[in-house]
């Protein structure tokens, strides 16, 4: 009976404890002697714009920084290179053509200064290439210094008798001794005793 009485007595100071713990009037004595803490807004900018935005910050424009490549400086030099060979190419072609034009208009004066206006060159010149065609023609199956030396024999002979006249030039100007520069009056000459030794014997028969 006594430790019964006991706890009882136990549990009436608990409760009576805990009925003063959590009146009214202890909460809002503890409230209003405890202060309060308050949130106070920073005033430094610096420390505001740390602060996390609402929204998403502007990008930051991006900066391009320009980077020598190695192949530039080969493709430079490639290309200076090429432009040198071209130019070097160009005046030597320039030079071919001044040489040749010059070289032509030294043949052409030469071949003014030979040919002759007194020969008909239409169609005697004609005669002339088929003729010395012919030379070729003919020492084809020959010895190797007769296939040399026929094409200008054949070449000489014709201009000799279907352009008498410039080839009478083109000998004077080559040295050529007097009594061979008329080769045509000469051929015609021997033509003309021949036909007439021949008229003679075919009379006398």
């Amino acid at each position: 009976m006594a430790a019964m009485a006991a706890k009882l007595a136990a549990g009436a100071l608990a409760t009576v404890s805990a009925g003063v713990a959590f009146s009214p009037v202890l909460r809002a004595a503890e409230s209003t002697s405890a202060p309060q803490p308050t949130l106070a807004r920073p005033t430094d900018p610096e420390l505001l714009r740390s602060k996390l935005s609402l929204y998403d910050s502007p990008a930051e424009p991006a900066v391009l920084v320009p980077v020598k490549s190695p192949l530039q400086d080969e493709v430079a030099a490639a290309r200076v290179a090429a432009s040198e060979a071209y130019s070097s190419i160009k005046d030597k072609t320039a030079d071919a053509r001044q040489t040749w034009l010059g070289l032509e208009k030294q043949g052409e004066g030469a071949l003014k200064t030979i040919i002759s206006d007194r020969d008909q060159l239409n169609p005697n010149a004609l005669y002339v290439g088929i003729a010395t065609l012919a030379g070729s023609i003919v020492g084809r199956n020959r010895n190797f210094l007769v296939r040399l030396a026929l094409p200008p024999l054949f070449l000489v002979g014709s201009a000799a008798y279907f352009l008498p006249h410039s080839y009478a030039k083109a000998a004077e100007r080559a040295g050529v001794p007097q009594q061979w520069r008329d080769l045509r009056g000469r051929v015609d000459r021997a033509a003309k005793e021949a036909k007439k030794v021949s008229t003679e014997q075919s009379g006398r028969q």
